[in-house]
């Protein structure tokens, strides 16, 4: 895919990933310069770590704020209904 590049680039490796087995990361010019390679692959890392994480949020947040609502309507229509049922027995 990447034939004839000419940019300076850096191959990491995931292998805890279950989509994703390689990122390649094209660095911007000079970003090199003066830089140890260490810590630009560190960098790299820490990048592709925490970008997979923005991709697989943990959690499942949103939908429960979604869903209660609907879920304390659910209730208090279920108690509603059963209170009506008591009180149509009684009466």
């Amino acid at each position: 895919m990447l034939h004839g590049c000419q940019k300076q680039m850096i191959h990491v490796r995931t292998t805890d990933n279950r989509f994703f087995e390689e990122a390649y990361l094209v660095l911007r010019p000079g970003a090199a310069d003066g830089r140890p390679a260490a810590d630009l692959v560190a960098e790299a890392q820490r990048l592709v770590k925490e970008s997979l994480g923005r991709l697989y949020p943990s959690g499942t947040g949103r939908r429960r704020r979604f869903l209660l609502p609907y879920l304390g309507g659910f209730f208090s229509a279920a108690g509603i209904f059963a209170l009506a049922l008591v009180l149509s027995r009684l009466f």
